[in-house]
């Protein structure tokens, strides 16, 4: 069933306020069918979902060696793993995850972003907030321990700005940010994990399960495709493989010289024609860089809620 703006009917046995503070946001999801899927696996654990927050380490963060830097960060500030699966953040998964979000972003935005998703395979990984804030959930207090994707929105200390997140595209992770999304997008990801998952929030804390995943994304790292994730290197580095004259190079030194937009469909056919992959990490971060993100006067249909929604005195 589409989602539809009218409908806040919810399945019996919890409260749509435990999930959410944002009633428009309810009146969306309590319709769409992954939050549907997902609240019947979750409507038993509601007070551990909220305890609970989701992580993706991306291929992005795998590719720049930064995983285990990432993990580090989010256990020193009170996050610790108790379940962790692997799983491939393709198109349809990432359309799913950013249904609401997306209607704002133009086509190459996307195929940039679906690219960069589905470059090789993203951990999701359920943490336990052992430092709770009262009143706020967990997902939404690492979601903003995470910070935005655009650099420019940014605080100092925020895992994105210390891990060096160059664009809004090469973001590095996703965080889940409340608990109805930690429910919906769970479905999404962990597939036949979801139960597994939701045993771990009730049991206690078994340490093997960060060695595991540390091993994991040790393993990942050495498999996988390095880069530097540094779109200015990046655009040098494909010039030096592009002969003078040929349309790439053209579309490319314009970009680098006046801060020209890429085309990014016209681009990557023509970095095909001279036998380069546009799917390999350097015409990706290029493309992350200088492409047009944003359709003119879009807006989002869902957007991220303010840290002080969740305080009694905002009810």
């Amino acid at each position: 069933m589409p989602p539809s703006d009218q409908s806040t009917e919810e399945p019996p046995g919890y409260d749509w306020r435990t999930l959410t503070a944002d009633p428009r946001k309810w009146s969306l999801l309590a319709v769409d069918e992954w939050f549907l899927g997902g609240i019947r696996h979750a409507a038993p654990f509601i007070a551990a979902v909220q305890g609970h927050a989701l992580l993706v380490i991306q291929p992005d963060c795998v590719a720049a060696g930064l995983a285990r830097p990432c993990f580090d960060f989010v256990r020193a500030h009170g996050f610790e793993p108790v379940h962790h699966t692997r799983f491939r953040l393709d198109h349809r998964v990432a359309a799913a995850v950013w249904h609401y979000q997306s209607a704002i972003s133009t086509q190459d935005c996307l195929d940039v972003a679906d690219a960069i998703c589905d470059y090789a395979d993203a951990v999701l990984v359920v943490l336990r907030d052992t430092t709770p804030v009262e009143h706020l959930p967990a997902s939404l207090r690492l979601t903003y321990l995470k910070g935005p994707a655009r650099p420019e929105r940014r605080e100092p200390g925020q895992l994105r700005q210390v891990l060096g997140s160059p664009n809004c595209l090469v973001a590095y992770v996703h965080a889940s940010d409340e608990p109805i999304d930690v429910i919906r997008e769970s479905y999404l990801m962990a597939g036949e994990e979801v139960p597994s998952m939701y045993a771990a929030m009730t049991a206690p804390i078994d340490p093997s399960v960060s060695a595991s995943l540390y091993a994991e994304l040790e393993a990942m790292t050495a498999a996988t495709e390095r880069s530097d994730m540094n779109p200015a290197a990046a655009l040098n580095r494909l010039m030096a493989q592009t002969p003078p004259g040929h349309p790439a190079t053209c579309a490319l030194q314009a970009t680098r010289d006046t801060g020209a937009h890429i085309d990014w469909a016209r681009l990557r056919e023509h970095l095909a024609d001279l036998g380069i992959d546009p799917h390999s990490w350097d015409p990706l971060l290029v493309a992350s860089h200088h492409i047009v993100y944003d359709l003119p006067a879009a807006e989002r249909r869902i957007n991220r809620p303010p840290i002080d929604s969740w305080s009694p005195d905002s009810v």
